[in-house]
């Protein structure tokens, strides 16, 4: 159902990011500020929040595009059946 009552309170948000063609969420708070954890280096995002109140979800907006830093060295670990590669920030 959509956001009909535009002046009723927001009650939550869901946010949601895209890269490439994976889609994560919607994921809903009511906090005014989110942290997007396990992003990999060096790929970009988009962000969309929709707020939510009595009536329903709002429609996706405020889109942000954004793109991770890629790392800056590696370590890679060898042993007879492993291998690690570890980013270093």
């Amino acid at each position: 159902m959509a956001c009909l009552l535009q002046n009723s309170p927001i009650t939550s948000y869901k946010i949601r990011y895209t890269e490439t063609s994976i889609t994560t969420g919607p994921i809903t708070t009511t906090d005014t500020s989110f942290v997007a954890t396990s992003l990999f280096p060096g790929t970009s995002y988009i962000f969309g929040i929709a707020a939510v109140n009595q009536e329903g979800d709002g429609p996706y907006q405020q889109f942000i595009a954004t793109t991770t830093q890629p790392p800056t060295g590696m370590i890679i670990l060898q042993s007879f059946s492993l291998t690690s590669i570890l980013f270093l920030p």
